[in-house]
């Protein structure tokens, strides 16, 4: 624990600015994590956000037992590729499917602010400012369109040349394995249950099978049924599951 300022590399610039104080993401607890929280107090982090396995009960509690309080619980759906046999989802006669342009930012934005009012850790977190936890989910998509270090992909559905929907997707390597995990995804008040997303994410998958990725991987809020179902129905398997849990020190 000599190595103090190695723990600065979790202090997050995004939601530190944010929120105008310091906030730091660990999810791995190498040490016990009294002495992490210790560490973050010396650094003047107010609050400490945590991913934590699903399996580790253990570590939630010892968490629990500091203060920290779980604010989401989600699974990570996963598709080896491999077994991927290309069908089509058709939501509406007049659809397709293409890359998002930066002329789409407004109207993803608008389908952003509809589907994620009140939605995961952050907004469950009352002593979190509600317009500035939007605000995390609207730069989100922003950056997701101009930005290849945030997604490699946008997908957008469009319904009588109206965009309809859309989801992010970045590609990232694990044991020299290439794959790409969905980011963030919304649909239009309008289209809903309309098989709009099940669409889009089947077009990701075809464009995974395409430039030969291992897998995709997507995180869904266990209570968010709808898009739990989704995933199920298109033949996606639960591979893990987390809590989220906010600590303020």
């Amino acid at each position: 624990m000599t190595k103090i300022f190695n723990f600065e590399k979790y202090i997050s610039p995004l939601d530190s600015n944010r929120f105008g104080f310091k906030v730091a993401k660990i999810d791995n607890y190498d040490i016990d994590p009294e002495s992490v929280v210790s560490v973050f107090k010396n650094l003047n982090v107010d609050l400490v956000i945590s991913r934590v396995d699903g399996k580790d009960i253990e570590l939630v509690n010892k968490l629990e037992e500091l203060g920290f309080r779980v604010k989401d619980c989600q699974v990570k759906y996963k598709f080896d590729l491999k077994n991927f046999k290309p069908y089509e989802i058709n939501p509406a006669e007049n659809y397709r499917i293409r890359d998002a342009k930066e002329a789409d930012i407004p109207i993803l934005t608008r389908f952003t602010e509809e589907s994620f009012a009140g939605y995961g850790h952050y907004f469950a977190d009352k002593r979190l400012d509600a317009k500035k936890c939007m605000g995390i989910y609207k730069d989100w998509v922003l950056r997701s369109c101009l930005d290849k270090s945030v997604a490699d992909k946008v997908f957008v559905a469009e319904i009588n040349r109206e965009a309809a929907g859309y989801l992010t997707f970045k590609i990232f390597e694990k044991d020299n394995l290439k794959y790409a995990a969905g980011g963030l995804g919304a649909v239009s008040k309008l289209y809903r249950n309309k098989s709009v997303f099940q669409a889009i994410i089947l077009h990701g998958l075809k464009w995974g099978a395409e430039i030969n990725l291992e897998w995709e991987e997507h995180n869904v809020l266990t209570t968010n049924y709808s898009v739990n179902r989704s995933f199920s129905k298109l033949g996606f398997r639960v591979a893990n599951s987390y809590y989220t849990l906010h600590g303020w020190i």
